[in-house]
């Protein structure tokens, strides 16, 4: 994986969305939690926090701190996230594209 077109902003702001998608996991449901960064060529990368729990509750409206940095680092990347819960417990993913 290569993120050399990266400016230190976005590093930064990939790391502090990582950081606060880690802390929420272990907070609420405690280790273990994975993060994989994912090198999708042309389209850009998808980073992904998953851990074994069910997520928030339907209907949850996630008005916290927390909540409003990522969507903040989110904007900022011009990147999209979504949220998913199957067996294997619940994840975010990241999808940030490729700097122009």
């Amino acid at each position: 994986m290569n993120l050399r077109g990266e400016s230190a902003d976005s590093l930064i702001a990939i790391a502090l969305i990582v950081n606060e998608l880690v802390t929420n996991a272990f907070k609420h449901v405690g280790p273990p939690c994975q993060v994989t960064l994912q090198d999708r060529g042309e389209t850009g990368f998808k980073l992904t926090v998953s851990e074994t729990g069910k997520g928030p509750s339907e209907g949850d409206t996630h008005k916290g701190l927390g909540t409003r940095i990522v969507t903040a680092l989110r904007q900022q990347l011009n990147s999209t996230l979504e949220t998913k819960t199957d067996s294997r417990g619940y994840r975010c993913e990241l999808h940030i594209p490729k700097p122009s």
